[in-house]
């Protein structure tokens, strides 16, 4: 009998229990928040514009085709001056440096840190008087190679340092046009001549 009454207390107790952990706890829900913040902006500024110094020109209106070309390294290696078409430098057409060039220079900031960045220019275009003083003009085509102004030889990249900081180097050719002229070795009038172009970066 003691037998008994001690197994139906030990029953009773696994009961207790099971039915103990068969109940449901207590639980607390709190929503989660999450932002993001979208910062797709590139601020850029051209710290100096593509110069090609100072200069005594000489077209060809008898044969458009001949021009003098003044190259700008985006390196900023020493211009040069070459032929295009079938011309003679000094003979046909001709450019004369007196004050050297240099390339333009631009900064980027406010990209994402140690991110390449694509870099690119428009198209050709003209460099004319704006003063309207003379009708001659330049061809301008900017160069597709850039460089990091790092104080440094190392081979040009578009990374931007940690700071989302870049700054990159456009060079350009300068090339006669036969606009104004009215003959063979002419030259140019006295002026200063300007153009605009376009520099875009993107991710």
């Amino acid at each position: 009998m003691m037998m008994k009454n001690k197994m139906i207390r030990a029953l009773g107790l696994s009961a207790v229990a099971v039915g103990l952990s068969a109940g449901t706890a207590n639980a607390v829900v709190l929503p989660g928040n999450a932002q993001v913040v979208v910062s797709s902006a590139i601020t850029m500024v051209e710290t100096s514009p593509l110069d090609f110094g100072t200069i005594a020109a000489f077209g060809n209106q008898a044969t458009p085709a001949n021009t003098a070309i003044l190259t700008i390294p985006s390196s900023g290696a020493a211009p040069t001056v070459g032929i295009g078409g079938a011309g003679v430098l000094g003979t046909d057409v001709n450019i004369i440096s007196i004050i050297d060039g240099s390339p333009g220079i631009y900064s980027v900031t406010g990209a994402a840190p140690n991110t390449l960045l694509s870099v690119s220019t428009a198209g050709g275009t003209f460099l004319t008087d704006p003063s309207l003083s003379t009708t001659n003009r330049f061809a301008l085509t900017t160069t597709g190679a850039y460089m990091t102004l790092n104080g440094s030889a190392n081979t040009f990249t578009t990374d931007t340092d940690a700071t989302g900081a870049l700054t990159f180097q456009i060079g350009g050719t300068l090339a006669t046009d036969a606009t104004g002229l009215t003959g063979i070795l002419q030259p140019y009038f006295d002026a200063t001549y300007t153009g605009t172009f376009n520099v875009t970066v993107t991710y």
